[in-house]
């Protein structure tokens, strides 16, 4: 009968002391990268250069636009000719980036690329038409 009692305790210890450090190990963190939904796009830049109409990549909302866009953030580096740009656009949920997509079916100045559904070849691919030197490792590490 001590014997069962022994061994009853022994196991209620060791259940606590497995309970006690999982919930005392911090929970592992998701990297920043796959964090949100994030789609790459390249665009042609837009904008006349005023203070009212900044030159930004379409897409890009303006300072005052920005809340209203359901973007939490966006950066982009400029072609080598200035006159596209490629973006990488962070939300909340995918349905902020139904404009994009749209406009990827109807223009062919605007390529969509889906994280996890292109590859970096084919992003690179395309960028390197009108900016050779592009690194997405760089792009994704710097933004730049």
């Amino acid at each position: 009968m001590e014997h069962m009692r022994a061994i009853k305790v022994f196991t209620l210890a060791v259940f606590s002391l497995s309970v006690v450090f999982t919930c005392a190990l911090p929970a592992q963190q998701v990297a920043a990268e796959n964090r949100y939904e994030r789609i790459y796009v390249q665009v042609p830049m837009v904008g006349k250069g005023s203070a009212d109409d900044p030159r930004r990549p379409l897409f890009a909302p303006t300072r005052k636009e920005m809340a209203a866009s359901g973007l939490l953030s966006f950066r982009y580096v400029l072609s080598d000719d200035k006159k596209t740009a490629f973006m990488e656009l962070v939300a909340v949920d995918r349905k902020s980036f139904a404009e994009m997509f749209d406009a990827a079916g109807k223009r062919a100045d605007v390529k969509v690329f889906e994280k996890g559904k292109a590859t970096k070849a084919e992003i690179e691919a395309a960028v390197r038409q009108v900016k050779p030197a592009f690194d997405m490792e760089k792009f994704s590490r710097d933004g730049k």
